[in-house]
């Protein structure tokens, strides 16, 4: 499926977006700053995703900004999706409709609009109002398998701060904001805001992080909790404005999640630690609607359409790739 991948990265970024901020909130300490009851709330409703089999996304929308001081690129889509999960991931059902598409430096081969339709084992794309398929393979099945179950167990991802061996007290404060209507209900309305020096303090003092990051050899392994902070402070003047946010809107009927959104400002000054290179700069944001909860769904698959090497060749030939330049994200 890299035709699926290379012709709208969205969808990849929709579903790890998607999860982010179900993930992040999955733990204990989001209850800081919260009353018992509120973060009973929000906790059962985390907890509820792991049992959706359905559900639609009226709408989403997602930007990106990044400016290295020399590339700069804009991205912005919206669009609506709808899921199904299903024990065998042949019967789920995976679409995703990209309705605006703009990205800066501009591009006139970039489609305005696209579909992503992955159902009854095989998986569409709707690239410049035609439609293109394969049979999934099984390993195509399997990264469908995966998607699906990171969106649906994001919500029961409880522990992961001790796993990690992460100390998240201070990192996450999170704040009940008012009441509004949303689909038919009152929805209660929930902010998160993660300290990014805490947090630095917390990952720079975990074993397993320190681990990975190769601190043991450094020198760095057994440092005390004091110095560990010392040095995260060391790291505060290269974020600047740099910040992270996540907000869910939860149902006050049937307790499901019914917005979430993720915000990611990025603004770091590597000339503090003696780097001959101009600031970078950049955020993200992303939104979701979530309606339709274990309603049902499902979509027809066009019955006529063109093969995955047709619209290969074909992106090939107009050559447009909507990320390329943005390599470093790993798409």
């Amino acid at each position: 499926m890299k035709h699926l991948v290379r012709l709208v990265p969205i969808l990849v970024i929709v579903a790890l977006v998607l999860s982010m901020p179900m993930v992040a909130l999955a733990q204990d300490p989001l209850c800081e700053g919260l009353s018992e009851a509120d973060c009973t709330t929000v906790l059962a409703a985390l907890d509820t995703i792991a049992t959706v089999e359905s559900f639609t996304v009226p709408s989403w929308e997602f930007s990106l900004s990044f400016d290295s001081g020399e590339e700069a690129y804009e991205l912005s889509a919206s669009g609506n999706a709808g899921f199904v999960i299903a024990n065998d991931v042949a019967d789920s059902v995976i679409y995703i409709k990209l309705d605006s598409l703009t990205m800066v430096p501009d591009d006139p081969a970039l489609p305005e609009t696209a579909e992503v339709l992955f159902v009854d084992g095989f998986g569409y794309v709707n690239y410049d109002g035609e439609w293109y398929g394969e049979e999934l393979s099984e390993s195509d099945l399997a990264d469908v398998n995966d998607m699906l179950s990171t969106i649906q167990g994001a919500g029961s991802v409880t522990g992961m701060d001790e796993s990690l061996g992460l100390d998240l007290t201070g990192v996450v404060a999170t704040t009940r904001e008012a009441d509004e209507e949303l689909h038919g209900q009152t929805v209660e309305v929930y902010s998160m805001n993660i300290d990014l020096m805490n947090l630095i303090v917390s990952a720079l003092s975990s074993p397993m992080v320190g681990e990975a990051l190769g601190m043991g050899d450094l020198g760095m392994g057994d440092m005390s909790p004091e110095e560990m902070s010392m040095m995260a402070m060391m790291f505060a003047p290269m974020l600047g404005d740099s910040g992270i946010g996540a907000g869910v809107k939860v149902g006050q009927d049937d307790g499901y999640i019914h917005e979430l959104e993720l915000w990611v400002n990025i603004d770091i000054d590597l000339s503090m630690m003696g780097a001959d290179s101009p600031p970078i700069t950049g955020s993200i944001a992303f939104s979701a609607e979530v309606s339709d909860v274990d309603a049902g769904y499902s979509v027809e698959a066009p019955t006529e359409y063109g093969t995955m090497d047709e619209l290969q060749s074909k992106i090939d030939e107009i050559q447009v790739n909507p990320l390329e330049g943005l390599g470093g994200l790993g798409l």
